[in-house]
């Protein structure tokens, strides 16, 4: 073979222009994925320091109360009852890389047939069929 064939360089140049396409979704996709994870992290945030807001009220709580109730039953339990609260360490989502595909770019930069390097004529690509 001396060069690609038309049908097949349109059938390249068909695929790569699909690609293109589906590399503007995945892009656009990756974007709103990360606009949902901050503010789901937001979320996290928010939810992590009202924890540690209600853990400070009851430690209060509990050291003004006498050493006989908190070596108590109820004292002991009110001690794992802040701890379930204490223990709460939500773990933000990581983001996601922004997709940025090239893939239709390096099929259309594909030459159509060997060159030679006594030419001085530009190769011809898949994207570029004429000299």
């Amino acid at each position: 073979m001396k060069c690609v064939s038309v049908s097949r360089r349109q059938r390249l140049w068909d695929i790569a222009s699909k690609l293109d396409d589906q590399q503007v979704v995945l892009h656009d996709a990756s974007m709103a994925y990360n606009d949902a994870v901050l503010a789901y992290n937001e979320l996290l945030q928010s939810a992590n320091s009202l924890c540690e807001e209600i853990v400070s009220e009851q430690e209060d709580y509990y050291e003004e109360r006498n050493e006989f109730w908190q070596a108590s039953p109820a004292g002991l339990a009110y001690l794992r009852w802040t701890d379930s609260y204490a223990d709460i360490d939500l773990e933000e989502v990581e983001e996601i890389e922004e997709f940025l595909g090239e893939h239709d770019a390096e099929l259309k930069a594909l030459p159509i047939e060997p060159k030679d390097s006594s030419s001085l004529l530009a190769s011809r690509t898949i994207a570029n069929p004429l000299p």
